[in-house]
């Protein structure tokens, strides 16, 4: 939550590229599992506020189009729509919380296939042992002293 820039750190900052932190959060894309909060929301909507905040829409997933609801789309299209947001306006780094799960295999692969071309830090958090990373963490054997 503090590196996506979406909670502010208790003490010190976190930066990225030397950037003001308070600009962090737009050069980061975040997706956090089970995010609802445009629920009300249309699709059309949704990627309209999309390219207005961040300047383009990523193209990586086929989304649902029309005015359909956020909250009545299935799961793994709902995920779409929000990794979408997340991939969207060239973050320089991305935090990226249980992408692969509830998408169907042809947005797995796309999904794979930008994050091992994307040229920034990802932070990946997953119960799939995923070879796109350059380096794996397994917090179930990882202490902190």
């Amino acid at each position: 939550m503090v590196i996506g820039g979406l909670v502010p750190p208790k003490n010190g900052n976190v930066t990225l590229d030397s950037q003001n932190p308070l600009k962090m959060k737009d050069k980061i894309g975040v997706y956090i599992e089970d995010s609802e909060v445009y629920g009300h929301l249309s699709v059309n909507d949704i990627l309209t506020f999309t390219k207005k905040i961040k300047g383009n829409i990523s193209e990586v997933f086929e989304l649902p189009q029309g005015s359909r609801r956020f909250s009545s789309l299935s799961t793994g299209n709902r995920k779409k729509v929000m990794l979408t947001f997340a991939l969207s306006g060239h973050p320089k780094a991305l935090v990226l919380d249980e992408p692969f799960a509830n998408l169907d295999e042809k947005a797995v692969l796309s999904l794979r296939e930008f994050i091992s071309k994307f040229e920034g830090a990802v932070i990946l958090t997953t119960q799939e042992d995923e070879k796109i990373c350059s380096a794996q963490y397994d917090v179930d054997k990882w202490t902190v002293k």
